[in-house]
Formats: structure tokens, sequence, C-alpha cells
């Protein structure tokens, strides 16, 4: 059969495979290929209707692209059967697991008075738990357990935290427990393992009450002693005890522990007992502390069960369930039922299971009952061996198994192959493996092998995941590139105090130099890799992604992309509660709902909506300072506004006009629509646009805009919508968002976990020096499977100095560590493994004075501390890990030529602007190269300079008939001049006689001097003048931004290709200096240098021209300099042409005109600079908008 022409040997073990089989395939091995052709195989040879065959994969989106490539697969087969069963492919059984238990509830779901028009709602469930929570706790007010929780926790918390939470993941639909019998149980237990504390004590006082103390020091007889005093002690609990052994804990702990003792003495028995006693102290002191809470428990049990009752009742009368609901009435109906048991037996012949690592025991139990040999009937669960022999295909990866937190459990998986050996012939194997990668290069499967076996070990328990060695693509030859490269920052400071503490500074009683954050630093030097990857041509932005573990940090990582200019898409975005579009559009609508609030006022005074100077803002907020109840935008004197700037009032009125318009909408529109509006009509989405640095966070709105179709829904007020914004604003919250858009070439954001299942030429792993949170239980209770619900019990008296635990909690606290750790063994296989080229891993990790002496004792003293910080091995009982931690495990036994090792340097504040600016210049001058030097059209890259993708894009995917940009516009213009006719009479556009003033349409030409280069364009063509041209404007730009006057290595590389000889280059090179240091000192030259900071160079921009569609005409482009003085905004265009001819370049000065309305709202000058002669030209204006659009319009419509 052709479909198995390019299986490997291990691919077609699995492709045959017609027993029941866990297939073991590692990461790139094709495994989507074995299932669809086994699929294919089932169809074509076993003559199996595709009804017959259960098809389950993870998400939605695999599911659809399974079903998509099994249709196409048996679309190329010419069989008569096969063409039968593509007419019923609508029918087919693949599908995620919650929808194929979905379709089995629905049919029996009456039966546990659920409506079959059930819907899976998680947000609505939410809701609905947080409200019965509500009303619950306020009907029960008067109960003092729930009075104690509220007066610990609060009354939010016990409500959201406690109840709402228990609910929502705890509480099952079917079969739910006695919770008030599980408290009864707590409480017994509790007493037992005091009892079982009190045994050990009165062990312990009894043993070292009979040690002689003759010769012994203070501190041991003073022990002693305190055993003899206490050598009678009760082993059973006594409630008259109570206080007494609260008061013997705490002079235990107030009791030093011996300290250095001779081996075998007397004195080594007390220390071992005392100290056996001092740590039984803190458990005994909870667990008595709980007991107290006893009557507590069992009533808040009781109370539970009517909860319990009444949530229960509404997801039943509002036809709502969870996905867990799912699986446990699906598992409950096929137990139960025998009938619809055997329907399913008989109608599904074959099951295939996708990513069954991520399963659990319960999916485990669904899949068993179908599997069930049809002549069985087992009254529960079947056990293994009476399940048919050729009806399970389980496929997955024990060392991708990271979804824990979602209730997977990778003992599962382990545990299959050998309970499916009860099914299975003796000779046939009951697991296969695929172990050949197709995704990654051979020297980063070396990297593979070489450092997994160390971080992986020897696994133990079930729940530990073992490493087998992967193989390389055998046609793929070695790259002999080195494909993992590990950047560290050994800094030991906190992230919040990271100075400098030199002893010279403080000698000479200096202040400390700061530095940049050891997070913004690392997103520095990570821009600054991707940059230079991208100057060498390694790979592209839309080659890279950033996977993160967790996404704290990558609110930083944002800010410091968008503000060097590198396009990304994030697809949880950090950054959106920070940046100003959700800022500036709450504070508008909270000063529609409370017009006093002080802060929003100022926050809509400074925002593009007003945009009022310093000073008017300043004499307007110091005006209604000790006015309780001014009113926004209230009529002011004449006077008020002498001092301020002339603009001042006219924006003012019309901030005024904007406010008075919105507050008579909120009355009557829908909160999205006052969104929408505000976005749109006011022209702040405009402002956002023309503003490069921010035009990244665009995308923001479709995000703010999903929330308030949310909240119209919910038919929330605007009140009651802010109210629920508040607390997020100005908090880097993450946004759960779907899959990036990988429609532009940009870097991608994403964590490790949404990453699962893609692939990337370039991996980066930032943080990776990130130990994430100590284990604890942050809610008010922790859920025990054989005591329920244990509220976490504390003080409330805030001055208590107890220290209280969960003695529950902390009982499975070192298995949950161990646990946790092995997850992140594979969530970082996870992330290593998504790398097709090249992986770079980036962090910081602390290094202690001490470990560095061992480390060097042990392996040398001539190892730098930066090898130490990648080779000390982590602690063995440490709480918390990180993956540099990780790395350290097996990083020994690779090969020093697969890695590169290299400093994160610290960055000072005093530098941190410098090194944003020369990283953006370089980027610059990349798009530079990219669309002008080389010549080369490449709309991706431009795209996604001036088009930043945010959360979505900003315009649809075919804006391209939409874009264009000045260059463009003028020259078609220049072709509709030389033919003496624009072509737009039909439109209304007069020709093009009556378009510009007589005299410039007759402008002749004014030869220039001429240069030494000269004789080498002559000898050369045109594209050497371009590229002349592009470097006296780089020279220029580096002059300006203190960069020093030469080129940019882009610019030498260029010129570097280029068949010229040495001394031509040095000509070139020679001659673009010597004109950029005439325009520096001439007098405009130094009107600019005194311009900073206000002046950029290379100002890119996005024009939108609106005519009477309702979509703009988009102009991109660059304007080679803007700056502004106190009373213009200068733009500058730098021409190195033969002649002067200034018309001719009239539609771009244009554009630049316009586009320099958003960079200042001073009065526009727009220049023409010759280099050769440094003659200046003034070109003002005299297009109108509707002929500047229609320009371009059919600018477009040539192209």
């Amino acid at each position: 059969m052709s479909s198995i022409q390019s299986l490997d040997s291990e691919q077609l073990a699995a492709y045959k495979a017609d027993h029941n089989v866990v297939v073991s395939a590692g990461a790139g091995s094709g495994k989507t290929t074995v299932l669809s052709r086994r699929y294919v195989r089932l169809v074509s040879e076993k003559r199996l209707p595709v009804e017959a065959i259960l098809t389950l994969t993870f998400t939605r989106k695999a599911a659809a692209e399974m079903f998509s490539r099994i249709h196409q697969e048996l679309s190329q087969l010419d069989d008569p059967w096969v063409q039968e069963q593509l007419q019923r492919f609508d029918s087919a059984r693949i599908a995620t697991l919650d929808s194929f238990c979905s379709s089995i509830v629905r049919g029996s779901c009456q039966t546990y008075g659920i409506p079959p028009n059930f819907t899976i709602d998680e947000a609505k469930l939410k809701q609905v738990a947080k409200e019965t929570a509500t009303a619950f706790l306020m009907e029960h007010q008067h109960e003092a357990a729930l009075r104690e929780l509220v007066a610990i926790f609060s009354f939010d918390r016990v409500v959201s935290e406690l109840l709402a939470d228990f609910c929502l993941y705890e509480l099952p639909v079917i079969h739910v427990p006695s919770y008030e019998a599980l408290a009864r149980n707590q409480v017994d237990e509790l007493l037992h393992r005091i009892n079982n504390i009190l045994q050990r004590l009165s062990d312990i006082f009894a043993e070292g009450a009979r040690i002689d103390t003759k010769g012994q020091s203070k501190g041991i007889i003073a022990i002693v002693e305190l055993f003899q005093n206490h050598r009678n002690l009760a082993a059973t609990y006594a409630e008259t005890d109570h206080e007494g052994l609260l008061t013997l804990c705490n002079t235990i702990a107030k009791i030093r522990k011996p300290g250095t003792v001779a081996p075998g003495s007397d004195s080594e028995q007390v220390k071992d007992l005392f100290s056996e006693a001092k740590d039984l102290c803190p458990l005994l002191q909870s667990l008595l502390f709980f007991y107290k809470k006893r009557d507590h428990i069992q009533r808040l049990g009781f109370l539970l069960d009517d909860l319990a009752r009444r949530f229960n009742q509404k997801k039943r009368s509002e036809a709502i369930l969870s996905f867990s609901d799912l699986i446990d009435l699906a598992v409950d109906i096929l137990k139960s039922s025998l009938p619809l048991r055997n329907y399913y037996k008989q109608q599904i012949r074959a099951i295939m299971i996708d990513e069954f690592q991520d399963n659990n025991e319960k999916q485990k139990e669904l899949l068993y009952l179908l599997g069930e040999r049809e002549n069985e009937a087992s009254p529960g669960i079947p056990p293994p061996d009476k399940l048919a022999p050729d009806k399970l295909f389980f496929v997955g990866d024990e060392k991708q198994s990271i979804y824990r937190f979602r209730g997977a459990d990778v003992s599962v998986f382990k545990r299959l192959s050998q309970e499916l050996n009860q099914t299975a012939s003796p000779d046939l194997p009951r697991q296969l493996s695929i172990k050949t990668n197709y995704r990654s290069e051979p020297e980063l499967i070396k990297f593979f092998n070489q450092l997994f076996p160390g971080i992986f070990g020897n696994p133990e328990e079930d729940y530990e995941a073992s490493y087998t060695e992967a193989k390389p693509d055998p046609n793929r030859p070695p790259s002999g590139t080195i494909p993992v490269e590990i950047y560290i920052n050994t800094a030991e400071e906190d992230e919040e105090n990271l100075t400098a503490q030199g002893t010279e500074s403080q000698d000479t009683g200096q202040e400390p130099e700061a530095f940049c954050s050891p997070s913004e630093t690392e997103a520095l030097t990570v821009a600054r890799r991707i940059i230079e990857g991208l100057e060498r041509s390694e790979f592209r932005p839309g080659d890279v992604a950033l996977l993160f573990r967790t996404t704290t940090h990558q609110s930083v990582y944002e800010r410091v992309f968008r503000t060097i200019g590198i396009p990304f898409v994030s697809a949880d975005p950090r950054g959106l509660y920070l940046d100003a579009p959700s800022n500036d559009l709450y504070a508008m609508l909270q000063l529609v709902i409370v017009p006093q609030d002080t802060n929003a006022y100022a926050a809509v005074l400074r925002s593009p909506f007003v945009n009022i100077s310093d000073q008017a803002f300043l004499n307007l907020m110091l005006r209604i300072k000790d006015d309780p109840w001014f009113e926004p935008f209230s009529d002011l004197p004449d006077s008020f506004w002498v001092v301020c700037d002339p603009q001042d009032r006219t924006r003012y009125t019309l901030g005024a006009e904007l406010y008075g318009t919105l507050k008579a909408m909120a009355d009557t529109r829908g909160i999205a629509d006052l969104l929408a509006w505000l976005w749109y009509e006011t022209g702040y989405r405009t402002s956002i646009l023309n503003d490069p640095e921010m035009a990244t966070t665009v995308g923001h709105f479709e995000l703010l805009y999903d929330l308030a179709i949310d909240a119209d829904q919910r038919h929330l007020t605007l009140a009651a919508f802010l109210e629920e914004l508040a607390p997020r604003i100005g908090n880097p919250e993450k946004i759960e968002g779907d899959e990036t858009d990988k429609g532009t070439d940009a870097v991608t954001f994403m964590t490790i976990h949404k990453s699962k299942g893609l692939q990337f030429p370039v991996v980066i792993i930032p943080q990776s020096g990130a130990e994430g949170q100590a284990l604890r239980n942050e809610k008010p209770y922790y859920y025990d499977e054989s005591y329920g619900p244990v509220i976490s019990w504390k003080s409330y008296n805030r001055n208590s100095s107890d220290k209280i635990i969960n003695p529950f909690f902390e009982k499975l606290r070192e298995s949950e560590y161990k646990q946790t750790h092995a997850e992140l063994k594979r969530l970082f296989y996870v992330a290593l493994t998504r790398a097709e080229q090249k992986i770079i891993i980036a962090g910081n990790r602390k290094v202690s004075q001490k470990a560095l002496k061992n480390f060097r004792d042990e392996y040398g003293q001539d190892l730098s501390s930066l090898e130490a910080a990648l080779y000390i091995k982590p602690k063995d009982d440490g709480a918390k890990i990180s993956f540099f931690d990780l790395l350290a495990l097996g990083i020994d036994q690779v090969s020093k030529d697969l890695f590169s090792l290299q400093p994160i340097e610290p960055i000072l504040l005093t530098d941190r602007g410098k090194a944003l600016t020369e990283l953006r210049r370089r980027l610059d001058s990349i798009q530079m190269v990219q669309s002008g030097i080389s010549g080369s059209n490449n709309e991706d890259w431009q795209q996604s300079f001036y088009n930043p993708p945010g959360i979505s894009p900003i315009v649809p995917v075919n804006i391209s008939s939409r874009i264009t940009s000045p260059t463009a516009m003028e020259r078609y213009w220049q072709q509709m001049q030389q033919s003496g006719a624009t072509g737009n009479e039909k439109d209304g556009i007069s020709p093009s006689s009556t378009l510009l003033p007589k005299t410039s349409r007759q402008e002749a030409p004014q030869p220039l001097p001429a240069l030494a280069v000269d004789q080498i364009f002559s000898a050369s063509n045109l594209e050497l003048e371009t590229i002349f041209g592009t470097l006296c404007h780089n020279v220029i730009q580096n002059s300006l931004e203190d960069l020093g006057d030469m080129p940019s290595p882009q610019i030498l590389a260029e010129l570097e290709k280029l068949n010229l000889q040495d001394e031509q280059k040095v000509l070139l090179i020679n001659t673009a200096k010597s004109l950029a240091k005439s325009f520096i000192q001439s007098e405009l030259g130094q009107t600019a240098v005194k311009a900073k900071p206000l002046l950029k160079t290379e100002y890119a921009f996005l024009l939108p021209l609106y005519q009477n569609e309702p979509k703009p005409i988009l102009i991109q482009g660059s304007i080679d300099l803007i700056f502004e003085t106190p009373s213009n905004c200068f733009v500058i265009d730098f021409k190195t042409d033969k002649v002067l001819q200034s018309e001719a370049h009239r539609i771009q000065l244009e554009c630049y005109q316009r586009a320099a309305q958003a960079f200042s709202d001073k009065p526009v000058k727009t220049l023409l600079v010759y280099l050769r002669n440094m003659q200046v030209i003034e070109v003002s204006s005299r297009l109108n908008d509707a002929e500047l659009y229609t320009i371009a319009q059919e600018a477009i419509s040539v192209c």
C-alpha cells in the first residue's frame, strides 16, 4: 500500500499492530502520521466503516486536523468501499474525549435529572457558583463556624476561594459523598494523630529522664530536667491537658538544640531525643489547634452537604455542566446501563487515542468500558483480562505529560503496558516505541541524548518519566553549527535591589550605581541576540518562539520588544492592563460614572482624548485639589488660560464636548458600543497607530471589546463592568488567549504548555533561572480525598505568633514536591524538543561564594563563576527548582562542542536608554537593508515593522490591497506627470496641470556639484547610487545618536557584497562621512543636535487616509529625520541626487507633513536637504486630503 512507503520500521510496526498496544512516541516522531495512516488501513484493508473507528484527541484543533488529514488520505484511494465511507465521513467518530463523552451523556442524562440540552460553560458555572455561595453565606451568617471563617479570611475569600471553589472543583454532580461523615472522619483522624505524637513524646521523656547528667553541660542538664518533669506525660489526649500541652510545646520551642557532642555519648542521646521532640511540637500545636475547632469542623460538614445539594440542583435547573461532570456521567452511564454499553461495544470496533499521557484513571475506565469483550458484562470497570484483545491503540509519551494541574496522571499511562499484557498473546509486544525525531537537527538530538539521561535519571516512582534515546532522521545531514546557546546572569542580588556595591563608591561616599533588573537585562540580551540573528540572516522573526515557564515576567519582555520595535505576537498577553489603551479607556468611562474621581480625570486630561500641556494640567489639578465636588470640564475663566499653551483651551473644549457626548450615550448604549465609539470615532485608534512605540498595543482593543461584549451579555451595568475591571488596571495580569496568529512575520510569545504539539526553528527559553513558587496551600482549605475539605484554620488574632499549619496538607507536602519536580523535568523536555534548529536558554542563576568554593575545590580552581553557575548541581532537598537547576543535572555529560556559554552582562540604568536606542537603530537598519538596499520587496517583513501585530491583526488579512507607500505614490505621480494626465478625470479629479502650480510643473532640473564618487556610479548602475544615499543617511543617523561616524555593520556588509575595489569602498565611506559632517556642522544640523531628546531618525509611521469608504488607505513609510523645537516641528528628507528638482519629491513630502502631526503639535516645516551643496528647500503642502487619497488609491490599483 502506498501509504506505508514513507514509514520507518518503528512507525510501520505501530501502523500494522492489530492488538491492544501502547505506542510510546517521542517528540517529532510522526505519531500523527502513524495514527492517520493506521485509520486509513483500518478502513481500506480491515473494511471497517468510519462509524466503527473511535479516534480521540486532546484538543478540538487536533481533532479538526486529524479529521482533515484522514479525509485527504482516504480521498486518494481508488476503492469503491473507501469512496462509500467518504460519503459518510461526516459521521466519523473523530473527536475530543470531552465531545465523545457529551454524546454518551446526552442520551441518558435525564436519568440524572439533567436536561439533554445541557451546555458546557465554565464561565457561566463560575458565576453560578459565586452567586450560590454568596446567597448561602448570607443565609447562614448566624452560624458560628462561618462567622469565624469570615473573621479569619474575609467575606470575599470565603465566598470565592472556599465555598465557590469547593463547588466548582471538588463537588461531583453524582455520587456526592456525605461531607458531614467526612468531617467526623477528619476529627477522628486529628485525635488519632495527636495521640500518636503524645505516645512518642511520652516515650521520649521516659527514656530521657533515665539518662545520667553527671559531668554534663548546663544545656544538657536542663533538657534532662525537662524530660524528668514530664516523664509521666499522658499518652492519650484529654481536654483538661490541652492548655498544658500547648505550654509544653512553647517551652520546648524556646530551648535551643545542643551543639556538637561526642559521638556515642549520653549527650548525643539527649540531643537526638530532644531534637525529635522539638520537631514534633509544631505539628502537635497545629493538631491541637485544629482539634479545638472540632465542633466547627463537624458543623461545616453539615453545611457543605446543604451547599452541595443547592449547587447541584442549580446545575440541573440551569442545564450547565463542567468537563469533569461529563466524564463522571459517561463512565457511570456505561457502568450502570449494560444495553447502552453493549450498543457502543458493537458499534465501535477500534479505538485510537492520542496524547494519552495527559489523561487519568477515570478516562482510562471509560476506554476499558468501551473495550470490553462483547460477551462480557462486568458489574463495574472491566479488568484487563476482560478486554477485547484487538481494540485499543494508545499513543503517548510519558516525557510529555505536563497537565497535572488539569488532572492528568502520567502513572496511568505508565501502567498501561503491564495491564494490556493480560489481553494480548505472549508473543505480541505490549508496548511499541517510535524513537526517530524528524523535527530537530541531528546536533540537537545529540544534545538531548547526552543531557536528558542526567535529568530524568533512573525513575523509581510511577509519576517519574524515563528517557529513551532518540534517533535522528538518517536522511538529514548535520548542519555543523552549535545548536544550543546558554546565557547566564550570575548576579546574586535580588530582582528588586540590584545595585552595584563596589568598595570604591563606598569609600568615596558616592551613591551606588543602579542597574536594570535581571529580567529587563535578560530581555535586552535576548532582543540583542534576535537582532544579531536577523542581521546574519540566520532566521526571520516568525521563526523564533519565546516559551515561558510562567508569564510572571512576560510583560517585561513585551515592553522591551515593543520599545525596540521587534514585532511579536503573544498567546497570553501580560501588558493589556499596563499599557495606555486600557488605562485611558477605563479612565474615560470611570469619569462618566464617578465624575469626582480625581485620578480618572487626571488620566483623561493627559490622554490622547484631551492631551493638554504640562502647565495647564498642573494648574487644573491645583485648582480642584481642595474641591471634593468639582465638575469635570467645567467652564474656566479667561485668566486661567493666559499662562497656558495657546492650544490648551481648544483641546479642553473638545474634551468637554467628548465627555458630554459620552455621558449622554452612557444612558442608552451598551458597554461595547461605548468602547467602540471611544476607540474609533474620537480618533484614539489613529493616535495609537501614529505612534510607532504604541502601535503594537492596537490589538488590545479587541480583548477589551470582548470583555465588554461579555459584560453586555451578562446584563452588567457600566458601573458593575468598571468595578470588575478596576482591580486589573495597572496590574500585569495574564489574559488567556487562543493560539497566536502566525499570519505575520513576528516573534511568538507563549507558555510551554501552549506550545505542546507545535514546533519552531528557533526556541528561546527565557527566565530559566526562575524557581517558581514554593509549594503552599493558598486557599482557605485543602481537599483531602479521605477526609474532604480541611479548613486551614488560623488565629484571627493578627498579633499571634503561633505558626499554625494545615496538618493534612503538610502530610502530603513531600510527595507533592516530588511530583511537581518530576513534572518540571517533563516540562523542560517539552520546551527543548519544540526546536528544529537552535535553542537559546537564558536566565539568572545565583551562586553563593560557599558553593563556588566547594565546586572549585572539587573540579579545579581555574573554573569561572559563569561555568560554576552552569555546572553546580541543585540541592537534593530544594523546595524550589529552576530550569538551570535541571540543566545542571546533565550538562556535565554534554560535549562542549554542542553548546556555547555566555554571560548576561549587567546594564546600568543610566545606559538603558542608549542600549534600547542602539538596538532600535540596528533593527531599523535591517529593515532598510531588506527594503531599500537589496531592492527586495519583502511585504511580510515590512508589514511586521509598520503594521506591528498585537493580539489580533490591526486590519483584515487582505489589508495589503489598502496599503501603499510614499515611494509608490511618488512613482505613480511622476508617471502621470510625464504622460500629462492623472487618469482620474472620471472620478472628478482634474488633470495634473491644475493640481500643482504652473511654476512647479515647469521646474527645470538644476545641476548640483559633482562628487568624487560619481565616477564609481558611472561605471556601475543606479543601485549603487541608492546604496550611497542609504550610506549617507546611516552615517548622519549614527552621528546624531552619538554612535560615531562609521556606518553600521549591516551597511558595511552590503558594501562587501558589491563588486568594488577596496579603495572604492573607502571613497564611498569617506564621502558619506564628509557629507554627514557638513550637515551636522550646518545651522540646521546644530538645531537638530540641540533638539534631543525630541528627535528621531528613521521615524516609522502608518498614516491613514480617509475618504468616503469606511476603511482607510494606509500609507507606511519612514522619515529620515524629525525633531521638535519650541516653535516648529522639522521634517528633513536627505537627498544625494545629482540634480535639484524639489517637485520630484512632492508626494513623498506631502505624506511626511501629515505623518509629522502625530509626532508634534507644532507647525510642521518639511525640508529637502541636498547633501551635495547643503542646500535646504522648504516644500509646503499644496494638496488636499482628497487629492492625496486619490493618488494613493491609484498607486495601489496599478501595483
